[in-house]
């Protein structure tokens, strides 16, 4: 009952002295970081397979698809996927020579790829050739993987070598 007492008098441990006795704590700070980042890895594998999700539910339903002009599994697809994929790997890569920050370099080297994808696909459309809404969303499955591979090297390989 004293120390009940004590504590609502403020003679307990006070909000300094945790925050002392948790910097003492070997190994809180690395604890709290990586908390944060097992979060933050959740959140990036969640929105990936959103993304897959809607891609999915977004396939025209139709009885044969052998007719069809631009086909989702079609060669130019795996040229859009593995040209956006290389594309953010690269933007990721050069914006750590510029900031340490995780989100700065995800946003680079997405936005990159994201960018080079519609480019192409105005261009297509301005210049004669075939855009499609197809060819645009494998570059964004691309950019996302990319993104999401070279987050995974910096964060789980260079990480552990500092």
């Amino acid at each position: 009952m004293g120390q009940f007492r004590e504590a609502l008098q403020g003679g307990g441990r006070g909000q300094k002295q945790h925050k002392e006795a948790a910097a003492r704590k070997p190994g809180y700070h690395e604890l709290d970081v990586h908390v944060r980042s097992k979060a933050r890895f959740s959140a990036g594998i969640a929105l990936v397979l959103f993304v897959l999700l809607l891609h999915l539910l977004a396939r025209p339903c139709r009885a044969s698809e052998r007719d069809d002009a631009d086909p989702w599994w079609g060669k130019d697809k795996a040229l859009h996927f593995s040209a956006s994929s290389l594309i953010a790997i690269d933007g990721y890569a050069a914006a750590s020579l510029v900031s340490k920050r995780e989100a700065v370099r995800a946003s680079a080297g997405s936005l990159l790829a994201f960018t080079a994808g519609a480019a192409k696909e105005v261009y297509d459309k301005h210049a004669g050739g075939d855009p499609s809404l197809r060819d645009l969303t494998w570059d964004v499955i691309g950019a996302a993987t990319g993104t999401a591979l070279s987050w995974l090297v910096d964060r789980f390989l260079f990480d552990r070598m500092e």
